[in-house]
């Protein structure tokens, strides 16, 4: 017992404990909010559209990021894409395969509301970039879409015609781009 509590009274035991500790407290508590706000901000910048997110959830010791409430609007404040979950689980073998990892990609809940608008363009037109770059690389090992919801309408006709897919459901295993 006494080498115990020797053990735990030198320096070179709870600096590295504080570090952990530290780091967790951080990635449960104080990076949810900053990542909350930097995702909306952001899409309000470079999209000019307004978005919504309920809540961010992270998991700093298994690299895992859950996503709640999302909505996204068109311009005119209709909404365009929403879910109500989705859920990341991020390999540490991205650094070393140079592609972005996922273990399990899940989406929950998802709508998409795709309306043919009266001049004939997609109300997603001004969200597909003018440059063209290269595709990054992408391996994911379970990709899930649960309960989806596809709606389709078009608004270049006489009267607004309207079709639904639903429910979309998904399972795709280790596949890459």
């Amino acid at each position: 017992m006494n080498r115990f509590l020797a053990l735990i009274r030198r320096k070179r035991v709870w600096i590295p404990l504080a570090l952990v500790a530290a780091y967790g407290i951080f990635g449960f508590f104080v990076a949810p909010g900053i990542l909350r706000g930097q995702i909306v901000s952001g899409i309000r910048k470079n999209l000019g559209r307004e978005a919504r997110l309920a809540k961010v959830r992270l998991n700093p010791f298994i690299l895992s990021v859950t996503l709640e409430g999302f909505e996204l609007r068109d311009p005119d404040g209709t909404p365009f894409v929403a879910f109500d979950r989705l859920y990341m689980d991020i390999q540490l073998s991205s650094l070393v395969r140079w592609a972005l990892t996922l273990r399990e990609f899940t989406l929950a809940g998802p709508r998409i509301h795709v309306r043919v608008m009266p001049d004939g363009n997609p109300n997603f037109l001004d969200l597909i970039p003018k440059e063209k770059g290269e595709t990054p690389r992408l391996v994911v090992g379970r990709f899930a879409l649960k309960q989806g919801s596809f709606r389709f309408t078009n608004l270049m006709a006489a009267e607004p015609e309207d079709a639904r897919i639903e429910p979309l459901d998904l399972e795709l295993k280790d596949f890459t781009t």
